[in-house]
Formats: C-alpha cells, sequence, structure tokens
C-alpha cells in the first residue's frame, strides 16, 4: 500500500515536504509520531501486523505499508467487511454470528439455548432413552428417571442452559427455537405442478425420520406386490430402496447447516425422487469423491451422537456405501449427488419392474 503525498498538493504535510522536511518530522508534524504508530494504529484497528516505513521512490517521498496476505473477511475498529466484486460490505447477522462461534470453537447447535421446559416431550425423551439403551449406545449410568442430569451427563448444556441441539432433538416445536428444522414432502407432475404436500414440522428431530419414513410409504411410495413363480404367496416390491431412502434422510437431518434455516425436502416425481438438505460437503470431501470412503466429519457433533446413539447412524463414513449397497441389492441405479442452493441434492431413480405376463403352457 503507497501513499504518494506529492498527489496530495493541498494537505498539511504536503506544504512541509515541499519545504524539504523529511517524511518522518512530517509525519510527527501530522500527528502520527512516528511510522511506528501508525503499524500501531493499523494493528489497533485492523487486528495484524504490518510492517511501515518511509522511503523516497522515483524522487517521491512515501510512505509504504507492507500488509500480509489474509483472509477474505476483514476486522475493522470492531466491525467485518468482506469483498463481493468491486465492492466491500458490511458482515452482519447470522453469517457474522457464525464466523464468531467458528472462531470460538463453537459449532453453531451448541450455542446457549433459553427452552421453555414445558415445550420438552417427555414421549421423545423416553424413545431416545429406549432406542439407546436397546443399542447399547447409552451408557447404563445415565439416569432414565431425570431428564435434565440425562442430558446434561450427553453434553446437552451450555453455560448452565440447554443446548440449541436439545431444543431440536426433544422440544415439541423445534421451529421454535430455530426456523427451518423441519421437513417438507411434495409430490410433483412432470410439468413440476405440485399435486400434494405434507409438512412435518412440530415433531421433536428424535422422532421425525419415522414419521418422515411412515408418511413417504403411506402416500408418496407405496409398494407394489410382486408374486412367487408358482406359489400364491407376494411380497412387497418397492420402486426405491427404502433402507438407502432412509439413510439419506438421517443423514440430511443430521448434517445440514442449521444455520441457513432451510427445511430439508423431498421431491417426488413419476421418475426420479430428490432430497434436498442446506450446507455444502464438509471440506476435503467433493461431489467426485463422495461415494469412495471418506472420514466421518460432523456438522453438527452433538446431533450426530444423539442419532449415534440410537443406533441411527454410524461413526465411520459409511452412510453413501450403504446408500450405493441398497440401490444395487434393489436393482435401482446409482443416486446422482450434485449441489443446488447451497446445499445437497441427491436423486434417485426408481427400478423398472417387469410388465410381461408368462405364458401359460399348454
Amino acid at each position: 500500500m503507497k501513499f504518494d503525498f506529492r498527489m496530495c498538493r493541498r494537505t498539511f504535510g504536503q506544504r512541509y515536504l515541499d519545504s524539504d522536511v523529511d517524511i518522518e518530522s512530517v509525519s510527527v508534524l501530522m500527528g502520527h509520531a512516528s511510522t511506528k504508530t501508525i503499524s500501531d494504529t493499523i494493528r489497533n484497528k485492523f487486528h495484524f501486523i504490518s510492517e511501515t516505513r518511509a522511503e523516497n521512490i522515483d524522487g517521491k517521498d512515501c510512505i509504504i505499508i507492507d500488509v500480509p496476505k489474509g483472509d477474505t473477511i476483514v476486522d475493522y475498529d470492531g466491525r467485518f467487511y468482506f469483498r463481493v466484486g468491486n465492492t466491500t460490505q458490511q458482515l452482519e447477522g447470522i453469517p457474522l454470528k457464525r464466523i464468531l462461534l467458528d472462531e470460538m470453537g463453537i459449532q453453531w447447535l451448541d450455542q446457549p439455548c433459553k427452552v421453555d421446559l414445558e415445550d420438552i416431550s417427555e414421549d421423545a425423551f423416553r424413545f431416545f432413552m429406549k432406542k439407546g439403551k436397546e443399542a447399547k449406545r447409552i451408557p447404563d449410568d445415565v439416569p432414565e428417571d431425570d431428564m435434565m442430569l440425562a442430558l446434561r451427563t450427553m453434553g446437552l448444556f451450555r453455560n448452565d442452559e440447554l443446548s440449541l441441539t436439545a431444543a431440536l432433538l426433544f422440544t415439541k416445536n423445534p421451529d421454535k427455537y430455530e426456523y427451518g428444522a423441519f421437513l417438507k414432502i411434495g409430490l410433483f407432475d412432470s410439468n413440476d405442478c405440485l399435486m400434494r404436500d405434507d409438512m412435518l414440522d412440530r415433531i421433536p428431530l428424535v422422532l421425525l425420520p419415522d414419521e418422515c419414513m411412515r408418511v413417504l410409504n403411506d402416500k408418496y411410495i407405496q409398494p407394489t406386490y410382486r408374486y412367487d413363480t408358482g406359489t400364491a404367496s407376494r411380497e412387497l416390491d418397492y420402486l426405491y430402496p427404502m433402507d438407502a431412502i432412509r439413510e439419506l434422510v438421517v443423514n440430511a437431518i443430521v448434517h445440514k447447516d442449521y444455520s441457513m434455516r432451510q427445511e430439508v425436502a423431498i421431491y417426488v416425481y413419476e421418475d426420479k425422487l430428490m432430497m434436498y438438505s442446506s450446507g455444502l460437503l464438509p471440506e476435503g470431501v467433493t461431489l467426485e469423491n463422495l461415494m469412495e470412503s471418506h472420514p466421518s466429519v460432523k456438522r453438527n457433533k452433538r446431533l450426530a451422537e444423539a442419532f449415534y446413539a440410537m443406533k441411527y447412524i454410524e461413526g465411520w463414513g459409511q452412510g453413501i456405501k450403504k446408500v450405493l449397497s441398497a440401490c444395487k441389492e434393489n436393482g435401482n441405479p446409482e443416486p446422482e449427488f450434485s449441489y443446488m442452493s447451497n446445499g445437497l441434492l441427491v436423486t434417485l431413480h426408481p427400478k423398472r419392474i417387469a410388465t410381461s405376463i408368462p405364458k401359460i403352457s399348454d
């Protein structure tokens, strides 16, 4: 960064420069005391270290400020700014809060949350404890008859208040505490016209995957029947692998970016099923290597731990492999993964069902 004083003919400092006063002395006369004070001011205002010195460049007296390459976000005098194209914009609201929490090592759902205890669903808590105990993933010393002590033992408190994770898992209306903490399902025709929809809100997140699968089975992807040749027995036959859909539903709930306040959405068409969850893939995981082995990176650590305790997920990044395996076993093509509106979109295609009628022998 260069300041050419000779380009500012009318400034106070220029008059002294024109009188052959050295640049360091002009800095003192202008109230800077020295170039060191300029560096101190930059450090105090911008919170980074710079090197400031006076130099004569091409016969012009200049103050040189060497600024280190920094992040895309600049902190100036307690306010935060970032560049968008040719403009500088101030960072405020949720994006700023997300950055400050990240600086403190706190995930979005780990924030303390003032939860009205009357909002907590005892049925949801009992369901969670039952699943966890059956899976032997909740220790025996975690009390079932003292909800607050149990939640504290599981790390769902922050600064002596329930965390946002706890509010979403166990309150009767999670959307009250974080908008977008629900799921919606829509049936569309080939022209993208909505024919039917269901809003699965006012449901604690521990109950949401099962409720979602119930609604999908009852209204959207009902099974057909397959008859075994030569017998009167019949079996359910699904156009989509239900184990894969369940895995994707749980992953969407567990891994989505709740700070974006966008609900999980499932779009059902005649020839495809799409599922959207806000938030991009974690660092190191790309659309290209998503279906390969990769470490489990948890955007919402405590939320993931709760669903792990119920044995709804594992902790080894195996979810996508389960989806691929279920699709193959059910006769479906591999799913497609893409980005849409700063979120992950998964597309499943139905399997082909044989419609030919076997010949009856004479």
